[in-house]
């Protein structure tokens, strides 16, 4: 079997172990490691686990400019592999990055991991001024929202302004918030 980000993050677990595999994962997330150190070990082997090839070619990036952001695309991503709901915090602050696609792979991952008690968080990404990020919003809503989120998500599925995959997502979400707040109904 090939590479692939889940391939990557048991990788970097079975390496690491998942205690720090989450630790690196968060910092990485969080941004505070500086782009130099993300071209050193260990942060450059955990790089190239989760990034694989992308991440060799970013190193060697002069610039340094898309190692501000991938690496946090990557690290979130992982968090969602590795499989522990108490990164809801983390990525929580992730889907108010500075950058679309951190945001869009946090709201991802908290969709995937199903972490509850994010709804308002997601509900803020609905306007976000990227599309894919309102959309990754809309799926993470229909897989963990709550009622809290059915009056944004209304008001979202009868926006002109929104596309018709938009409106159509949000009403998916609601109706996937109503299923499991009322079981059959």
């Amino acid at each position: 079997m090939g590479w692939t980000p889940a391939v990557g993050t048991t990788t970097l677990v079975r390496r690491l172990g998942e205690e720090q595999t989450v630790t690196v994962l968060s910092s990485l997330l969080a941004g505070v490691v500086p782009p130099a150190e993300q071209s050193v070990d260990p942060y450059r082997q955990v790089l190239l686990d989760i990034g694989n090839g992308h991440a060799e070619r970013l190193m060697s990036d002069e610039s340094g400019k898309r190692l501000a952001y991938w690496p946090k695309v990557w690290a979130g991503r992982s968090l969602a592999y590795v499989g522990r709901t108490d990164v809801g915090p983390q990525l929580r602050s992730a889907s108010c990055d500075a950058h679309w696609r951190v945001r869009m792979t946090a709201v991802q991952s908290i969709g995937r991991l199903g972490i509850d008690g994010l709804t308002a968080a997601l509900v803020e990404r609905l306007d976000d001024h990227h599309r894919r990020v309102r959309a990754a919003a809309l799926l993470a809503l229909e897989r963990v929202g709550t009622g809290d989120a059915i009056e944004a998500l209304s008001r979202a599925a009868a926006s002109p302004e929104r596309g018709g995959s938009e409106r159509v997502a949000a009403e998916r979400a609601v109706a996937g918030i109503l299923e499991r707040e009322v079981p059959g109904g």
